[in-house]
């Protein structure tokens, strides 16, 4: 439903219903949320507790 919603809004600010740009600056902010040290940190908590999980 999201995605309907962001293409009828580009439809009417571009008239087109293309999502290829705001698929491109939504990777770039993955991109730097995932290298920041809080995302790192949890990540390698998540792995700790895994191995952890693993090893019983």
């Amino acid at each position: 439903m999201l995605v309907e919603l962001l293409r009828a809004q580009q439809q009417r600010l571009t008239g087109r219903r293309d999502l290829t740009n705001l698929r491109a600056k939504a990777a770039r902010l993955l991109d730097a949320l995932a290298s920041t040290d809080l995302i790192q940190a949890v990540e390698q908590r998540i792995g700790e507790h895994l191995r952890r999980s693993s090893a019983r």
